[in-house]
């Protein structure tokens, strides 16, 4: 849990900052650019492929996700509890740790009323169910596949909404027509 923090030597001078409104049930709605030395003082943990980040702010909100081949320069909220991954492989230990039941065990775990927050140690004494070997890697396998395509649907859905978003006013306003924004697009019929 948090194994890694940015550190005086970090080289970056810019990052993609996830602050917890962010992140919604498995979704990364948005990233914000800063500068280092602006940057809130909450930008403070690294994460890596295959970390699940978790909400310590009200559990029952669900405000998790995995990290599938992050930018280098991608720095997240202490407000979260970055998990990794050691023994257990990245998906199968993401699809328990963001069950129903783990979703109750945060709750139940979460100190405060008006704002309930979960400490990072619960994380870490979570008991967690492991099945054989064979069948922990054969989930990897196929969930792999799955979590890889569900990247690439992402990441392909937000430059269609970029698209989406430079062509619509200019064609609403008849600034361009239909066969000039498929050029543009490279969209040949």
């Amino acid at each position: 849990i948090n194994a890694r923090s940015i550190k005086k030597d970090y080289p970056h001078e810019v990052i993609k900052y996830v602050d917890i409104s962010s992140v919604t049930v498995g979704r990364l709605l948005t990233t914000t650019e800063y500068q280092m030395d602006s940057a809130p003082s909450r930008a403070q943990r690294l994460v890596a492929h295959g970390d699940t980040i978790w909400s310590c702010v009200r559990p029952n909100r669900k405000s998790f996700l995995f990290i599938h081949q992050p930018d280098e320069t991608l720095v997240v909220s202490t407000g979260f509890a970055v998990i990794t991954p050691k023994q257990v492989p990245p998906c199968y230990l993401y699809a328990w740790v963001t069950a129903d039941d783990f979703v109750d065990y945060l709750s139940y775990s979460a100190d405060g009323s008006a704002y309930p927050a979960v400490r990072p140690d619960r994380f870490a004494v979570a008991v967690i169910l492991l099945p054989p070997k064979s069948i922990l890697d054969q989930f990897e396998t196929i969930v792999g596949r799955l979590r890889d395509r569900i990247a690439t649907n992402e990441r392909e859905s937000v430059a269609l909404a970029a698209t989406r978003d430079a062509l619509l006013p200019k064609l609403l306003s008849g600034k361009l027509c239909v066969p000039e924004a498929q050029k543009k697009v490279g969209f040949a019929v």
